[in-house]
């Protein structure tokens, strides 16, 4: 999908057109639907950036922690010190 762009003058103008992404479509369970309307609220995301992020931490995690072929461990710091450990199902 391209976009309009205005005309130029200048032959040597940049193409501005904009690049054409895949597109994707998901059913959600409606928890997932209250936690990405709740996302978008708090965050003042779209839900294509919120999909975004998400992939992105997703993938992240998958290679921090399996690094050397050995599953890893994924640990949150609360504010004040303590240390939880998420057990991530592979």
């Amino acid at each position: 999908m391209t976009l309009p762009t205005a005309p130029s003058a200048d032959s040597s103008a940049v193409d501005t057109q904009a690049k054409s992404f895949p597109r994707l479509n998901v059913n959600i369970n409606d928890d997932t639907v209250a936690a990405l309307q709740r996302l978008k609220s708090e965050k003042g995301l779209s839900a294509t950036e919120i999909t975004r992020r998400a992939i992105a931490l997703f993938d992240l995690v998958e290679r921090e922690t399996n690094k050397l072929d050995k599953p890893g461990k994924l640990q949150i710091v609360d504010h004040d010190g303590t240390v939880r450990e998420l057990l991530l199902l592979t």
